[in-house]
């Protein structure tokens, strides 16, 4: 599946590119009407745990892929997106790796999206741990990656702690996040919000305040028919 699947009709958002997520799908979309030519692209998950947990456990990442399995993945695929938490940014080794991996990539097209942890398993509540840690964390990653123009920065991975039925709800979440972007020095234009919930609320962030990339999850699951027009009129 990817991005021809889904127009783009009146009022709604513009497609930038579909990723594969494990179970999941993600769409990364815009305000305006730019496109990236980025629009097939694959989640590479920590090799730990399992792909449905194994990004939220606490600790330094496990990333056991070579500089080769990148390359022959960015063989396939225009953009890979890599999970990465706060020990992990505040590592210097870690980086070290992860930029060698996003040097294989054609262009260096990328996105880096920080996952909240949990220390008792599973998704833990999906609230960033503290703005001013966060925001230190992702300072490492741009001191790394500032210089890299096609490496996007998802803020947070899908933000299902905050509730998500007020305006006040919505704009506290994007004030979160624009603290976040601040603390860490990040090039607006290249950070994605994903939508409240598990990234499926992209319209409300919109209406807190955002203006710029944003991140929209679906599962297949969501969806009672299993086909590719399906998915397409879901995320439409």
């Amino acid at each position: 599946m990817n991005n021809k699947t889904l127009k783009q009709t009146p009022g709604c958002l513009s497609l930038l590119g579909l990723w594969k997520i494990p179970a999941a799908l993600c769409v990364i979309a815009c305000l305006s009407q730019s496109a990236l030519s980025q629009n097939y692209g694959i989640n590479l998950p920590p090799t730990q745990g399992d792909s449905g947990t194994g990004a939220f456990l606490p600790g330094i990442y496990n990333w056991s892929y070579s500089n080769a399995q990148i390359a022959g993945t960015a063989a396939h695929f225009n953009m890979i997106r890599f999970p990465i938490n706060e020990a992990t940014a505040n590592d210097p080794a870690s980086l070290t790796k992860l930029k060698g991996y996003i040097d294989q990539i054609p262009g260096h097209w990328a996105i880096i999206c920080m996952f909240g942890t949990s220390t008792t398993g599973g998704h833990g509540n999906s609230l960033p741990n503290g703005l001013t840690a966060m925001g230190a964390a992702w300072a490492k990653i741009n001191a790394v990656f500032s210089s890299y123009p096609n490496v996007y920065y998802e803020v947070f991975n899908e933000p299902f702690g905050y509730a998500d039925n007020t305006q006040s709800d919505w704009t506290h979440y994007v004030s979160d996040m624009k603290t976040i972007i601040s603390g860490g020095g990040l090039p607006t234009g290249r950070c994605i919000l994903d939508g409240l919930g598990y990234a499926s609320d992209v319209n409300h962030v919109a209406s807190g305040g955002w203006t710029g990339y944003l991140g929209y999850h679906f599962y297949p699951q969501w969806s009672s028919t299993h086909t590719e027009s399906a998915y397409s009129n879901l995320a439409q």
